[in-house]
């Protein structure tokens, strides 16, 4: 597969500039290796395809804060490496091969459909039975179709040391079995519809700067240029708006960006502590942080829950009406990240939180650290509620 066509750096510089249409030639480039590498540690074809989608949307998030352009297939390696490991520990049972049957979307016949799974799944299970290096390097060779040379640049490793990886690799498969991996590995490279997919999944947030019509005070040019430094950029400029009128929170808290949404959390949390808001203000503030909660990014909702339950020092009887009826159902959110913030937030509110609540959380994610802490809370919420000996 050839990667240079146009430079990295080129094409960065294009998506920073154009947006998602701009962004789709990264996801043409490196689907194959995103997908890959995903692959190579979900060992499930259908997991890897949700984690590569995945990869690539928070990738277009995040473009701006990729200091060097020309470690692009670097940086989207390790991306694909954390996202993968973040889906596994939120597995509920331990992976089996044997069972992980895909989910069935082609026009296949029964018969066909059946005898694809069943060579996906040998597949699978002889690529799982190399060590993880030798499988990101045999997958990244075969199903991404990537050179030698082109795979040392993505895994930041020897020429010599991928040569001797696909070496070993082959040696462990039989060689019946090295070109049924060859064929099958081939025939499940994401299709073009991918790079659709993840376009449209772009375009649904995504704005265009202009449509930001920003206070007249701060600037088109001010916001772009402290946006393209982003030391607390968002947060500076928002503090430093003295207006009442909430407007520009509110569209930063709905700017495309993840970045620029929990800046401008944090500039609220200033503003409510440290400038003497009024009563309109306030609940203001509260209203935009509480609507945060629902926001597409688990680091999002986690600040919202922390803001209102420990970092604004607000009344036990606010919290226990407003805030808690919102975040105590966040126990069972679809990201553990937000489930393991929440629950130790709410350790605080343990004697507010129904015990019905904390052992439903507990029993519904047996994953190792969510049982951990749900369990925590809810010998805090019993220990909380029992009565003091007269």
């Amino acid at each position: 597969m050839a990667m240079a066509q146009r430079d990295d750096a080129d094409l960065v510089a294009a998506a920073l500039a154009g947006g998602p249409k701009a962004f789709n030639p990264i996801v043409e480039r490196y689907r194959g290796e995103v997908y890959s590498v995903a692959l190579a540690r979900m060992r499930n074809f259908d997991d890897a395809e949700d984690i590569a989608q995945q990869v690539f949307i928070e990738a277009f998030e995040g473009l701006h804060t990729l200091r060097d352009p020309k470690r692009l297939a670097a940086w989207l390696r390790s991306a694909a490496i954390h996202r993968s490991v973040d889906a596994l520990r939120q597995r509920r049972d331990n992976l089996d091969l044997d069972e992980a049957a895909p989910r069935l979307t082609s026009d296949l016949t029964p018969e066909v459909e059946l005898e694809r799974r069943q060579m996906r799944g040998q597949v699978l299970d002889a690529i799982g039975r190399l060590g993880k290096a030798q499988r990101e390097t045999t997958t990244l060779f075969y199903l991404g179709g990537y050179s030698i040379e082109e795979i040392a640049t993505m895994q930041e490793i020897p020429i010599g040391t991928v040569k001797r990886r696909l070496h070993d690799g082959r040696k462990r498969l039989k060689a019946e079995m090295l070109k049924m991996v060859e064929d099958t590995l081939k025939a499940e490279v994401p299709s073009e519809d991918f790079s659709e997919r993840v376009y449209r999944a772009l375009t649904r947030y995504y704005r265009k700067p202009e449509s930001y019509p920003w206070h007249r005070a701060v600037t088109e040019a001010d916001f772009r240029a402290a946006e393209k430094k982003w030391e607390n950029s968002v947060g500076k400029i928002l503090m430093a708006y003295k207006s009442d009128d909430m407007m520009p929170f509110e569209r930063g808290l709905r700017h495309p960006q993840t970045l620029t949404r929990r800046h401008t959390l944090g500039s609220l949390q200033v503003i409510y502590l440290d400038t003497s808001p009024s009563p309109t203000r306030k609940k203001a503030i509260l209203g935009l942080i509480k609507g945060a909660l629902r926001d597409t990014n688990k680091k999002v909702r986690s600040k919202a829950a922390k803001l209102l339950c420990s970092r604004l020092g607000l009344d036990e009887e606010y919290v226990c009406k407003e805030v808690l009826p919102l975040v105590i159902p966040m126990l069972r959110d679809d990201v553990a990240y937000v489930r393991h913030k929440v629950a130790k937030e709410l350790y605080r509110w343990a004697a507010h939180v129904p015990l019905e609540e904390a052992a439903g959380a507990l029993a519904t994610y047996p994953d190792t650290r969510d049982h951990q802490l749900m369990r925590r809370l809810v010998n805090l919420v019993i220990e909380s509620n029992k009565k003091p000996n007269l």
